[in-house]
């Protein structure tokens, strides 16, 4: 018989037996991953569309047809790209994938400093946002940013980007990423 007490807890998704190992540790792998622990037991739907569930339920297949990852676009004030990218990342989590949430100024830093992470699949909630006064990213930054893509391409490693525009960013990074971008991500 439920108590008030069990009645609330908040419900998880995840199967005690099959996530195991993930439960035992679950601080520091959501610490890794960079994602909230609330979120590694919600479902991706409460946060992305049915169409974005769908290309992730299939990440692996795609990244075996040679797709380099997903970009998603546009701006959604219901589930912002920072919820979005965030709950992507537990929901792999969640299958022992090896995930992780990294901003623009972190893969950048990394980079500066020869550390740059390799997961499965990195998810950059901040690709390109259009500047309200700031400073837009350098063309040596570009060249580190395209060769990071390259280079996860050609590994077979999994990038979710979010560009707020496609035509923005072509016009401050460079037609030549905007072009690969296209050729080479699923775009949403």
């Amino acid at each position: 018989m439920k108590t008030e007490a069990d009645a609330k807890q908040p419900t998880s998704i995840l199967n005690e037996e099959y996530h195991a190992r993930l439960l035992a540790d679950i601080d520091h792998f959501a610490g890794v991953a960079n994602v909230p622990v609330s979120m590694i037991h919600e479902p991706l739907a409460k946060y992305c569309s049915p169409e974005e569930v769908k290309w992730v339920r299939h990440i692996l297949l795609h990244r075996e047809k040679g797709v380099a990852g997903l970009c998603l676009t546009g701006i959604d004030v219901k589930h912002p790209v920072e919820s979005k990218m965030m709950a992507i990342g537990a929901a792999l989590l969640r299958n022992y994938i090896d995930a992780r949430v990294v901003t623009m100024t972190t893969l950048l830093e990394e980079h500066k400093t020869g550390e740059v992470e390799s997961p499965t699949v990195l998810l950059i909630p901040n690709f390109y946002v259009e500047y309200a006064g700031g400073k837009p990213n350098t063309n040596w930054q570009v060249n580190i940013l395209q060769d990071i893509l390259m280079r996860r391409l050609v590994e077979k490693k999994t990038t979710v980007i979010y560009v707020q525009s496609i035509e923005g960013l072509k016009k401050n990074f460079g037609e030549g990423i905007g072009v690969f971008i296209e050729a080479h991500w699923h775009i949403l």
